[in-house]
């Protein structure tokens, strides 16, 4: 079973229902859930000593951004296709 699925013959623009089967909702689940993953396990590592903080702080911002831009991405897609 594929992830995505992309017809490769239409040369059309994509209707709403494409958008909703194509790969981009999929790709945005993938960096919303590695925003959460660079938000939690910073600061794991910082506890444990395994990183600094300095490093803790950029990759908690890293996780911030892809949070919210693919939540963001996310919302918008389901709100077109209602």
């Amino acid at each position: 079973m594929s992830l995505c699925h992309y017809d490769h013959k239409k040369h059309e623009t994509m209707s709403k229902s494409d958008v909703q089967n194509s790969c981009i909702p999929t790709l945005l689940k993938i960096f919303a859930g590695l925003g959460l993953l660079l938000t939690i396990l910073p600061s794991i590592l910082v506890f444990s000593g395994a990183i600094y903080f300095k490093l803790h702080l950029v990759l908690m911002a890293i996780g911030m951004v892809f949070w919210f831009g693919a939540r963001i991405g996310l919302q918008y897609l389901e709100e077109e296709t209602e």
